[in-house]
């Protein structure tokens, strides 16, 4: 499985913290961890809608399983990505919220509080919250007598979603010529993504 962080440029700061913490779970937990910011060193500063559209490169692109991101109440970044086709997020900030959330709503990114829950033990909350989020992964949906209802509902809400939003396609036609050129300006995604799959429209 490939994890990737991707977070908005105000977030730059505490990278090193969550990518250590990441680092740490993807060899426990033997998943590929991939760290795409924000950085500091970056001129161009990017916001919860920019990481939103690069995070669904990388989903709809095939090139990574899951996302984790955030923002400084982490709504922001939720909801952004959940206006991304192709995206399912979730939010929480406790083992058990991330845990039910993987185990249950299946989605494929993950928005966490970084300016709420970025204090005193923060790195220790963080690295718990992940936890619940990857255990999540290799279990059943909660609870196991209601697993096939579960497993129904979230099928189910896969696809009123798919039905309900515009392709990939339509909303990359859709942006603006300022915004695309912004996008492009990250490098270290955009030329993953290439890597991984050469044909993929943006």
């Amino acid at each position: 499985m490939r994890v990737a962080l991707l977070t908005g440029s105000t977030q730059s700061s505490k990278n090193e913290s969550l990518s250590k913490v990441l680092t740490e779970l993807s060899e426990s937990y033997h998943f590929k961890f991939l760290n795409f910011g924000a950085f500091d060193s970056e001129e161009t500063k990017y916001n919860y809608l920019d990481t939103a559209i690069l995070s669904g490169m990388l989903i709809n692109s095939g090139s990574v399983d899951f996302v984790i991101t955030g923002c400084s109440s982490g709504m922001g970044s939720q909801l952004a990505h959940n206006a991304v086709p192709g995206i399912l997020c979730g939010y929480g900030r406790s083992y058990e919220e991330a845990n039910l959330f993987t185990r249950i709503n299946q989605g494929n990114a993950f928005a966490y509080p970084l300016g709420l829950e970025w204090g005193w033990g923060a790195e220790i909350k963080f690295k718990s919250t992940m936890q619940g989020l990857v255990d999540g992964f290799q279990q059943d949906p909660y609870p196991a007598k209601d697993k096939e209802r579960k497993q129904r509902d979230a099928d189910a809400l896969k696809l009123m979603k798919k039905n309900n939003q515009v392709s990939w396609k339509t909303m990359v036609e859709d942006l603006s010529t300022e915004q695309r050129a912004k996008l492009t300006e990250k490098n270290d995604v955009i030329e993953y993504v290439q890597n991984k799959n050469a044909q993929f429209h943006f």
